[in-house]
């Protein structure tokens, strides 16, 4: 079964300092069709305009998954990191109690733009980190994100992620009994049986295979959820 969330049909919240564009039920946004699938609490796509950051926020037992893709974003938390991301870049926070981070655009002219999900998640606080990896940009392939590509640490404790950058015709056999959110980033694609566009995403569920057919090429994001 292939769930599709139309880019078109997502909550939309604009302030003074960003564009915000929900998959799920997230602050003012309420839908109660759409409240979060699996573990996958918050999918957010960010605007965020010259010289504003996000609010310092301070969260327990979630990891947030950060993709830059267009502008820059600083990144600053309470541990002492700061430094710069950017496009082909994922960051992944596994936040405890008091936790704290921002991010900021640093650019005077260009939006931020950038996507997260925040997964719910229940892990040992000793083991809570912030780190950032590179994604595979080779074409047509979709490739699990790893922190450290020697040892392949996974980038999340309860879920794969994948990233796909300008696939044409690819096809990925499935964990029947697992589940899957597939984001679209870019270009359109026909998955399975259902036709996808940028800012679409779909909850994949009792399927065998992926199958991704795009004659122009299309940039996604999967999540593979595991049992907590």
């Amino acid at each position: 079964m292939i769930k599709k969330r139309e880019a078109s049909e997502r909550g939309v919240v604009k302030t003074n300092h960003s564009n915000v564009k929900l998959s799920f039920s997230f602050g003012s946004y309420f839908d109660p069709s759409w409240m979060g699938f699996q573990t996958l609490r918050i999918l957010n796509e960010y605007s965020l305009k010259p010289q504003n950051s996000l609010e310092d926020t301070r969260f327990k037992n979630i990891e947030i998954i950060t993709f830059v893709l267009e502008g820059e974003l600083e990144h600053k938390d309470s541990l002492g990191n700061h430094y710069i991301l950017k496009p082909g870049e994922v960051q992944i926070n596994s936040t405890f109690a008091g936790y704290e981070h921002s991010l900021y655009n640093p650019s005077q002219v260009s939006d931020a733009r950038f996507i997260q999900f925040w997964l719910t998640s229940r892990f040992d606080p000793a083991k809570a980190h912030c780190d950032r990896a590179s994604l595979n940009l080779t074409l047509n392939q979709l490739e699990m994100i790893s922190l450290c590509e020697a040892s392949n640490q996974e980038l999340c404790h309860y879920a794969k992620v994948y990233y796909g950058n300008e696939i044409e015709n690819l096809s990925k056999n499935l964990e029947k009994d697992k589940s899957y959110w597939l984001q679209v980033i870019s270009g359109e694609a026909k998955i399975n049986k259902a036709e996808l566009a940028a800012g679409d995403g779909a909850l994949i569920e009792s399927e065998k295979k992926l199958s991704i057919k795009s004659p122009k090429g299309m940039s996604c994001i999967l999540v593979e959820f595991r049992d907590q």
